[in-house]
């Protein structure tokens, strides 16, 4: 194992560079793969940090804040077909490394012997020939490089050469996976929502929880991370806010669980007060929408959300008899938004939608 820490390797490495923009559907493959991972981490009772599309489209670390280990994975749908060695040897680009091959390679080429597994993941079955002369197909769900014929490990070694020098192939196969994951292309919400339902009751005894709900706070929280990037950032802070911990499922599960009556399941509470105030239906749309906008992003950890929920909550703590004069929710939240200075990457129907929900939330918290 290298003498420096993994913390060290990473502040000292490089991040992938990312060319071309994902389809819809990839990407929304990649994130519920990435709710799978977390779940089948956090049923480990170990701790974690999941970090998303910075080195690869998943590295997992064994702790969230001094790790020893290090995985990396690429995910891939594809539907129809299947993956043979040649597909995964193939260049696409200029810039090195070109292949999928070559790139998982470049983690252990750039970390070492910290890193104990790479692993491309996809839908689709992997069509290889192993080192018995049989060649693999759907019903095999993980194969080792190690395990490759002779054959397919001279097209990897190739690959791997025509990008990266020098190389090490035969130390790095044992390390090198090819999993077939049990999530499909068609229908990954229901597979996820019930991977979480059966995960929620039996670790934490959840009966009843909203697990749809659940399942789009992670969903969100996942794409913020994967989309996030700041011009100037170092390799550490951008580790941070890209990645998820073991503590961050902790919390958002147990968020899930003591869940209350939400803004959205009492709006029509607030139809009354709308319509006193002379608010038409289509504002009424406008605003219930970019609620629902404000709460995924908050739930999502987008910054400057989180910023002016802070913001809000902070003054509402600060000024409890003016809070306790108010007599509506929306009277309480023209207080709020009068009270903070509108951000400039929000429009005033979004400053108007948080400070709704600020409103409410605080509203409940003091009855």
């Amino acid at each position: 194992m290298s003498t420096r820490s993994v913390n060290d390797l990473l502040r000292a490495g490089q991040p992938r560079e990312r060319s071309g923009s994902q389809t819809a559907g990839r990407y929304g493959f990649q994130a519920n793969y990435g709710i799978l991972k977390l779940v089948e981490l956090r049923e480990s009772g170990q701790d974690f940090r999941v970090v998303f599309d910075l080195f690869d489209d998943l590295m997992v670390l064994d702790c969230s804040h001094s790790p020893t280990e290090m995985r990396f994975y690429q995910v891939k749908s594809k539907d129809p077909g299947d993956w043979t060695c040649a597909n995964v040897c193939s260049k696409v680009g200029q810039a090195k490394p070109r292949s999928i091959i070559s790139r998982l390679y470049t983690h252990w080429h750039q970390f070492g012997a910290v890193v104990v597994e790479t692993g491309m993941v996809s839908n689709a079955p992997f069509k290889l020939k192993l080192s018995d002369d049989t060649t693999t197909s759907g019903t095999h769900h993980r194969i080792l490089g190690s395990d490759l014929h002779d054959d397919e490990i001279a097209k990897i070694t190739k690959a791997v050469q025509d990008d990266i020098s020098p190389v090490d192939v035969p130390a790095w196969l044992p390390r090198l996976a090819f999993i077939r994951t049990t999530l499909g292309v068609h229908g990954q919400d229901l597979v996820v929502i019930g991977r979480l339902q059966q995960h929620v009751e039996t670790i934490d005894g959840g009966q009843g929880i909203k697990t749809s709900a659940l399942y789009q706070t992670l969903h969100a929280s996942i794409e913020h991370r994967t989309s996030y990037s700041e011009q100037g950032s170092n390799t550490e802070a951008l580790i941070l806010r890209k990645s998820l911990t073991r503590s961050d499922l902790d919390e958002l599960i147990e968020r899930a669980m003591n869940r209350r009556r939400g803004i959205l399941e009492d709006w029509t509470l607030l139809q009354a007060d709308f319509n006193t105030m002379g608010t038409g239906s289509r504002r009424q749309i406008q605003l219930k929408t970019a609620v629902i906008a404000y709460l995924r992003d908050r739930s999502a950890g987008r910054a400057s959300v989180l910023k002016l929920s802070e913001t809000m909550r902070l003054w509402a703590e600060a000024h409890p008899l003016e809070i306790d004069a108010c007599a509506t929710v929306l009277g309480l939240a023209d207080l709020l938004r009068n009270a903070v200075s509108r951000p400039v990457d929000c429009s005033d129907i979004e400053l108007e939608a948080a400070s709704i929900v600020e409103a409410y939330e605080v509203s409940h918290e003091a009855a």
